[in-house]
């Protein structure tokens, strides 16, 4: 009785420690999804922006006239 209670107890100090790096696993996940999601935005923006610069570009181009 004694041997199956060592046992169990290893495997209880076992599922701890698989536990612990499992969440240390899902901390990690999470620091990445929060980045991807900061550098989804950045991009959103600088797309948005780029969208104004070209609208202005190109109405500055067209107020050129070509001659023929």
């Amino acid at each position: 009785m004694m041997m199956g209670n060592e046992q169990i107890l290893r495997d209880v100090v076992n599922l701890s420690e698989i536990s612990t790096n499992i969440l240390h696993s899902i901390e990690e996940i999470s620091v990445g999804n929060n980045q991807i999601n900061t550098a989804v935005v950045d991009v959103v923006n600088l797309a948005e922006t780029n969208k104004d610069i070209i609208g202005r570009v190109n109405s500055y181009v067209n107020k050129f006239k070509l001659k023929e």
